[in-house]
């Protein structure tokens, strides 16, 4: 086992990553920064650590914005919005459990 491989986890093609957040592979590398990605001349790779990092951190800011918008600070109650779309619209949606059950290419076990 590599050194990268240790400190980031096994590499995944965007194809991979596609079908482990069930999204389309042109999506991937539109938004392959925000999904932890590098890109190296044409090709772009990812690292399981960095994609756990980059949806977990998506999900905390959605939550963060929606209690912005209106989180009651005596019942911690979230008001119901509809739409969301994207990467971050269906993560945000997501519990951990409900994550942990997609998790096809065990990415968020320890």
């Amino acid at each position: 086992m590599s050194v990268l491989e240790k400190e980031l986890g096994k590499a995944l093609t965007p194809k991979e990553v596609a079908t482990y957040l069930g999204i389309d592979e042109a999506t991937v590398r539109k938004y392959y920064l925000k999904l932890g990605g590098i890109r190296v001349g044409s090709r772009y790779l990812f690292f399981e650590r960095r994609i756990v990092d980059a949806v977990l951190q998506q999900k905390e800011d959605e939550m963060d914005f929606v209690r912005e918008k209106g989180e009651t600070e005596e019942t911690g109650d979230i008001p119901h919005q509809e739409g969301g779309s994207g990467v971050r619209g269906e993560v945000a949606k997501l519990t951990c459990r409900e994550m942990e059950k997609r998790d096809k290419f065990g990415l968020l076990s320890d």
